[in-house]
């Protein structure tokens, strides 16, 4: 059992929220990503939670290296494919996959939107929709970059297979989810620009430049993202 499946078990069984939980130590937020995203906390924070649940340290010790150890090699997974090393990086999930049991799959939103996306890459549509539609589903506000990407891929895909309602649902509300896509790393930097590629593509093959137009002032306007006019300039090709 990972570190994460230990801290929401024994929350549970104190019924104890993860608010009540995060009372003191953490946000909510963090409390969220440490349980469904596989964070790893600080050893401070890890020391008061244990605490608060009757754990001792020797109870997830273990435990915490494993997860430290996959959350490492996910992100490390997740970093090849930012350089476009894409044959590693499939290689590096496989061999994180065959270690998980199948809840432990599902529950992980980076493994499940990193899978996704290689699928896309490799043209597997339905097996990325499988992946995606498990992040898509999840809490933006605590998983936004994940959440929002996957929404956004599952309209590229859709688009693809030109299922245009399902893509216009997809593509709805553009603005808003890029609003709400929070930059924390280079590597949800990168998700961004993956994003307002696909949203970029679909507004200009969909004849709605002004909506395209806005998007880009949108970026070019939200010093947060510190969009270069290099990468700007990359959306040029989409209008010929």
């Amino acid at each position: 059992m990972f570190l994460n499946s230990i801290i929401r078990q024994q929350r549970k069984e104190k019924g104890l929220n993860q608010s009540e939980l995060a009372a003191g130590i953490c946000t909510q937020a963090t409390m969220s990503n440490i349980e469904n995203k596989g964070t790893v906390p600080s050893l401070g924070t890890l020391i008061k939670l244990c605490q608060r649940l009757d754990l001792t340290l020797n109870d997830v010790v273990s435990e915490f290296q494993v997860a430290s150890d996959t959350f490492d090699e996910i992100t490390t997974a997740e970093r090849l494919i930012a350089l476009d090393q894409i044959d590693a990086a499939d290689q590096k999930l496989q061999h994180i996959g065959a270690s998980f049991n199948e809840d432990e799959k599902l529950e992980n939103k980076q493994y499940q939107f990193l899978t996704g996306y290689l699928c896309l890459l490799n043209n597997d549509l339905d097996g990325a929709v499988f992946h995606f539609s498990f992040v898509a589903d999840g809490d933006a506000k605590t998983d936004s970059s994940y959440v929002i990407s996957a929404h956004i891929a599952l309209g590229e895909i859709y688009f693809q297979r030109d299922q245009l309602d399902r893509a216009r649902f997809y593509f709805n509300d553009i603005k808003s989810m890029l609003d709400n896509f929070e930059i924390t790393s280079e590597l949800t930097m990168f998700w961004l620009k993956i994003c307002v590629r696909f949203a970029y593509h679909y507004l200009i093959k969909t004849g709605q430049n002004s909506a395209a137009q806005k998007l880009i002032d949108q970026l070019k306007n939200n010093p947060d993202y510190k969009i270069s006019s290099r990468f700007v300039a990359e959306f040029e090709k989409y209008s010929n």
